[in-house]
């Protein structure tokens, strides 16, 4: 049985159950009946907005984001959900409310240089431009190109020069360059160096190759 307004305000005020202010607002403005009749139209405004706004979001649900989230389940058409094969070996993508990531693959591990504990990722927001923007973020396209060796003793050099957290002796056997663009038109690189097919790490520039954008990954044994 479906209760009107007046119902429930009428049960709520003749079984005593409204609060004392409301006892003093009846009081002031001449008893139940009129206040009642000054809160019907405020009543029926808020139950206007409630349908109002359950309505919106169901509209921005049907197009796989809402206010600042990602529906996983039912996700936007143009999202990206496989990563190239040459750095599936060791990346996956998983989806988040907030965001779609690039992790580690079952089987490896990605960690910071002075950490075993925070966990690495590629997130969807990562461009510069696409930080300050409300929304889900998520991938739309991935391509990858291998490095040449003279392009990869270039970057050995450029690395060892400005990323501390970049140790190695000699430049990496390997080197995969994915670029990720998100729903915004934003993109991401970020560099999967290869020691061997167990060890390695990645280098994220958004735009900037900074220090603190740079891991290891290993495939655990």
């Amino acid at each position: 049985m479906e209760l009107s307004v007046d119902d429930i305000l009428s049960s709520t005020f003749d079984a005593g159950l409204a609060p004392r202010v409301l006892r003093i607002i009846a009081k002031k403005t001449g008893g139940w009946m009129k206040l009642r009749n000054l809160l019907l139209p405020v009543l029926a405004a808020v139950a206007a907005a409630l349908v109002a706004t359950t309505l919106a979001f169901a509209h921005s649900e049907s197009a796989g984001t809402s206010e600042g989230l990602l529906d996983c389940e039912h996700p936007p058409k143009n999202i990206a959900l496989k990563l190239p094969k040459d750095i599936a070996v060791a990346a996956t993508i998983i989806c988040t409310p907030s965001t779609q990531l690039i992790s580690a693959k079952e089987g490896w591990a990605w960690r910071y240089p002075a950490s075993y504990f925070d966990r690495p990722s590629i997130p969807a927001y990562a461009p510069a431009l696409s930080r300050s923007q409300a929304g889900g973020r998520y991938f739309t396209g991935f391509k990858t190109s291998q490095l040449s060796k003279a392009e990869i003793d270039r970057l050995h050099v450029r690395f060892t020069g400005s990323l501390p957290t970049y140790s190695d002796r000699k430049p990496p056997a390997r080197v995969v360059l994915l670029t990720a663009k998100n729903d915004l038109g934003h993109s991401v690189e970020a560099y999967f160096g290869f020691d061997s097919k167990d060890d390695g790490w990645v280098a994220m520039c958004a735009p900037e190759c900074a220090p603190e954008y740079f891991f290891l990954i290993n495939r655990q044994q």
